[in-house]
């Protein structure tokens, strides 16, 4: 598990210390996890043991104090201190934080043998980290390619991959977002309290590298517990892609973090691709507005999106219903909408319409013609096309 994660202090009931007595000659030295790649090097200095862990490229100092059974203290993570403790239990060891108990194996009685190595730079993955060697997958006109978890099963859409196994309750998602800078991610990740739908979810933002961040989300989600974690990453020529898991909280275990994390090795960014045919339906776009209506039994739906030739766009969505029976006199209007930045892909020999939202969403549409010229289809839907009163 990603040590970054580790946000909270230790909640000491998920591990009892042993009563065995332990000396403080069995904490001294270089401790390494096979699992997650966390290293703890500490010595100790004049009754405190102090040191530094180094995870996911980067170094945490570290200090602490020999309590029964074991070490209690805290590392310092951007001005944090976060609670760990480390003990030994029938000759293994056992470093928990946050709940989570990981085992670790001493490597070293003496932890001057970490100046020996040097912690990798942030900029680029360790060539010893875990990388995922399932299929490579590439998207040229977003500017991107990753390899897929190995043994999941994949389905593509809307620009992105979602991958699932047998159980069909953990899922894993690779889709693009729209951010680009990490201040601009972090300001837009809010919690969600919503009443009607039993969803009570809070939000944390932790670091991951240069141009990556952990967000995660933990809660209910229509009244089960689950548990959200997604590595976001920047690309230099912006937006970006988001490898996200989604699992009930009570399933959710190092292994997937370490595939998230294994995945987001392998993530190569390039400049979007375009072609002749993106061209041309540019041109035909520019300054115009797709509008979509459809009423049927009550309901009532309205989408118009507004593509401005300096390649902003608006997105409306209103929707309607109204029931009056002898038993139903019910009335509703919802009305939602997105602004940002448009432009055409293409996906084989298909037109793909992009709006690239401000909040950091990425819708995607394939364009087919229709018989009327003032038609076309997105997503096989039918949209009358006129010129753009809001683009004037």
């Amino acid at each position: 598990m990603n040590f970054r994660l580790f946000t909270f202090l230790v909640s000491f009931h998920f591990i009892s210390f042993v009563a065995m007595s332990q000396t403080a000659a069995d904490f001294v030295g270089i401790f390494v996890s096979s699992q997650t790649g966390i290293q703890l090097s500490i010595n100790q200095q004049n009754g405190l043991f102090k040191g530094e862990f180094t995870a996911q490229n980067q170094r945490y100092g570290c200090e602490a104090t020999l309590v029964k059974g074991g070490l209690s203290g805290v590392y310092f993570d951007t001005g944090r201190k976060i609670g760990f403790t480390l003990v030994k239990n029938s000759g293994e060891y056992i470093l928990t934080t946050e709940g989570v108990n990981i085992p670790m194996k001493r490597t070293a009685t003496s932890s001057q043998a970490t100046a020996q190595s040097s912690a990798p730079t942030a900029s680029a993955p360790s060539s010893s980290a875990a990388k995922s060697n399932g299929q490579r997958l590439s998207d040229a006109f977003l500017g991107y390619a990753f390899n897929a978890p190995s043994g999941w099963q994949m389905q593509q859409n809307n620009g992105g991959y979602a991958f699932g196994r047998g159980d069909q309750q953990v899922a894993i998602t690779v889709s693009p977002h729209n951010y680009n800078s990490l201040a601009d991610l972090k300001k837009d990740t809010q919690g969600v309290q919503d009443a009607n739908s039993n969803t009570y979810l809070n939000a944390r933002v932790d670091p991951y590298s240069d141009s990556g961040a952990w967000v995660f989300f933990n809660g209910t989600i229509q009244g089960k517990p689950f548990t959200i974690a997604t590595i976001s990453l920047i690309s230099p020529h912006g937006g970006g892609i988001n490898i996200s898991c989604v699992a009930p909280a009570s399933l959710y275990n190092d292994a997937l973090t370490n595939t998230l994390r294994s995945i987001a090795n392998t993530v190569v960014f390039s400049k979007p691709q375009t072609s002749a045919l993106a061209e041309q339906w540019k041109a035909k776009l520019k300054g115009k507005e797709l509008l979509y209506l459809n009423t049927a039994n009550g309901m009532s739906d309205k989408f118009s999106i507004h593509l401005c030739s300096t390649g902003q766009f608006t997105k409306k969505e209103d929707t309607s219903y109204s029931s009056q029976t002898f038993s139903d006199n019910f009335n509703y209007a919802g009305r939602s909408g997105d602004q940002g930045r448009w432009d055409v892909t293409t996906q084989g020999a298909t037109p793909v319409l992009v709006l690239r939202a401000n909040d950091g969403k990425v819708f995607q549409y394939q364009i087919t013609l229709r018989q009327a010229s003032n038609e076309l289809g997105l997503n096989g839907r039918r949209y009358f096309v006129r010129a753009s009163q809001n683009c004037q």
